[in-house]
């Protein structure tokens, strides 16, 4: 059973898990996949927008697709031990952080001393600071 999260009035039913599958951003998936097929992406990508644009789920997408076994490709498998880890959040090359948890410069500096390791398994590290606004 899928699981509906709340996002004001608007339940969020299901994430995309393709590249290809994310509606609404047509320049941003064409520069990605595009980026992916000819393996040129820039070392950091900065997206903002609205609420629920999709930015979480695009920083996603290219996380699996740079790291699966297959890849870098712009439709990751889903299979390999880096796809599952990614998607159960539990892999070390791929990191979510929450900005608005933390604040001070102190919390800042030991965030850095986290990402100086490369991961094992992982061709690259991907790391989403996520609510930076705050």
């Amino acid at each position: 059973m899928i699981k509906k999260r709340g996002l004001g009035d608007y339940p969020r039913i299901y994430r995309p898990l393709m590249i290809s599958e994310i509606y609404g951003q047509k320049d941003a998936v064409t520069f990605v996949r595009n980026g992916l097929k000819k393996r040129v992406l820039p070392h950091s990508l900065l997206f903002f927008g609205a609420s629920g644009c999709g930015k979480t789920t695009m920083a996603r997408s290219i996380g699996m697709g740079l790291n699966c076994e297959n890849g870098p490709t712009d439709s990751p498998c889903f299979k390999c031990i880096v796809c599952r880890g990614i998607l159960n959040g539990g892999h070390l090359a791929y990191r979510e952080i929450n900005a608005a948890d933390f604040t001070g410069v102190d919390n800042m500096r030991n965030l850095r001393g986290q990402f100086s390791c490369a991961p094992m398994d992982g061709a690259h590290q991907i790391i989403v600071f996520d609510e930076c606004h705050r």
